[in-house]
């Protein structure tokens, strides 16, 4: 799950990860319109949804269609950033 704004003074992202169940909890988001949206292993990122920090969303992850689909949105880290 991913919180992004560009709205302060520099740019947000707030990523998390959901519990085995899909529930998230994004915690200590500043005050701000926020585009969230799912990312993960397997997955095509889901449609963006905009919002704001005490809402509560109710997001659909997407299957990839296939192996090069799902590595086009989500490269496993290797342990080094680029």
């Amino acid at each position: 799950m991913i919180a992004e704004t560009t709205e302060l003074s520099h740019q947000v992202r707030q990523i998390v990860v959901t519990d085995d169940r899909g529930r998230y909890v994004m915690p200590d988001l500043p005050k701000a319109d926020y585009r969230v949206w799912v990312r993960g292993y397997g997955l095509v990122d889901s449609s963006q949804v905009r919002t704001a920090p005490g809402k509560i969303l109710n997001l659909n992850a997407v299957v990839a269609p296939n192996a090069a689909a799902a590595a086009e949105y989500y490269r496993p880290s290797t342990g080094t950033r680029c």
